[in-house]
């Protein structure tokens, strides 16, 4: 677990306010560099093990050009109205049958999250959501586009689409948490 301060927020309007913002920021990374080096010492970091895999699999040239493909694919299929993430995944599925199962699993997971970014491209440019997720798009993004912004509006939706697709996991089992005591 990490360092918390108790009222973080005002410790650290003073200690911008006196300056000693740098020592504050040495300090606590000084104390999490610490605590993160005694659960390693300790084994206990199950996690840490699991984002080497990750980054052993992804420094891979052929691993990087599936994930590449699948993300490229996808937000073609994304600007296409009418085929939806889902659909393109199975329609993918006999591509993949020569790759191993990881690269698979990654290609099909990048096209699906790439495709549900790429649908916002037409929902700001045309007007026309490609995928049934990016019809909220269209509100506020259609009317950026118009006054001319189009290139700040692709940058939120891309960046807020990365943003959520990352926490999406943790939302979704928030919300299962809370279903299954209503049950």
């Amino acid at each position: 677990m990490l360092f918390r301060f108790p009222s973080a927020p005002r410790l650290f309007s003073s200690l911008v306010c006196q300056g000693h913002l740098h020592t504050f920021a040495q300090r606590l990374w000084h104390i999490q560099v610490h605590q993160l080096i005694t659960v390693l010492r300790e084994g206990g970091a199950p996690m840490f093990d699991n984002l080497l895999l990750g980054l052993n699999f992804i420094v891979d040239p052929i691993n990087f050009l599936v994930v590449l493909l699948g993300v490229m694919l996808g937000i073609i299929v994304g600007i296409l109205p009418g085929l939806g993430s889902t659909a393109s995944v199975a329609i993918l599925i006999p591509v993949t049958l020569w790759m191993t199962p990881t690269q698979a699993i990654a290609m099909m997971g990048a096209l699906y999250a790439s495709s549900t970014t790429g649908g916002s491209i037409t929902a700001i440019l045309f007007k026309i959501p490609g995928e049934s997720n990016a019809a909220v798009v269209v509100f506020d993004g259609y009317t950026m586009a118009k006054k001319g912004n189009v290139a700040r509006a692709l940058g939120l939706a891309m960046t807020a689409s990365a943003i959520v697709g990352s926490q999406r996991h943790y939302v979704d089992d928030r919300l299962s948490l809370g279903r299954k005591g209503r049950s």
